[in-house]
């Protein structure tokens, strides 16, 4: 079930009988009661995207994902006829302006084949920056929106974690010395900008 437009409700969708919900919240809590598929066209218009620039729709993505959810892009591919603006196709090829965002998804998809997806849930208790998608003591993925440092609560973990990064904006990948977990540990990024940490048990 997708969100009515223009004055749709979440309640009402987390209320319904339906698996999977597109609500109108651009973050929304997947606590389990639903599949939820964020999709602009119902949380996060083209409009808004454009208008709040590559950065914020790259991390768009990637905190819906440590949240639990799943993003979906009303991408307008060689169409230019829905809006002026929304698209400007060339040569036959898709408007390259949205790469980011198609990207961002792309990155998402690769980490959820490499994890036990299956195991793991949104645990933003145990990073400070509140997106952590977790196995605890087992797989870890962690979004810095803002780069820098995360904390993060290793507590469960018995054994030693290898450790990787990846700068969000390129896709690059740096790993780094495994660390031992039992306890909360600080972590600062290699590089600058928005970053992905990995962790998982040896």
């Amino acid at each position: 079930m997708t969100a009515c437009w223009p004055e749709g409700n979440d309640a009402t969708l987390l209320e319904s009988p339906a698996d999977w919900i597109s609500p109108t919240a651009k973050l929304p809590a997947a606590d389990g009661r639903k599949v939820i598929l964020n999709d602009t066209d119902h949380s996060y218009f083209w409009t808004g995207l454009k208008a709040d620039g590559l950065a914020a729709q790259r991390a768009w993505v990637w905190e819906n994902f440590t949240r639990g959810n799943q993003c979906l892009f009303m991408d307008p591919y060689l169409d230019p006829s829905h809006d002026p603006d929304r698209n400007h196709p060339v040569l036959g090829q898709p408007d390259s302006y949205w790469d980011t965002l198609r990207q961002a998804m792309g990155q998402t998809l690769s980490y959820a084949e490499r994890m036990n997806l299956a195991a793991m849930a949104p645990h933003g208790e145990l990073a400070s920056t509140r997106f952590c998608l977790a196995d605890p003591g087992r797989e870890y993925l962690v979004y810095l929106p803002q780069g820098g440092e995360v904390t993060l609560d290793l507590g469960a973990a018995s054994e030693k974690m290898n450790v990787e990064w990846m700068r969000a904006a390129e896709g690059t990948v740096t790993r780094a010395e495994p660390i031992s977990g039992g306890r909360q540990r600080t972590l600062r990024a290699p590089f600058s900008g928005d970053a992905l940490l990995y962790l998982w048990s040896k």
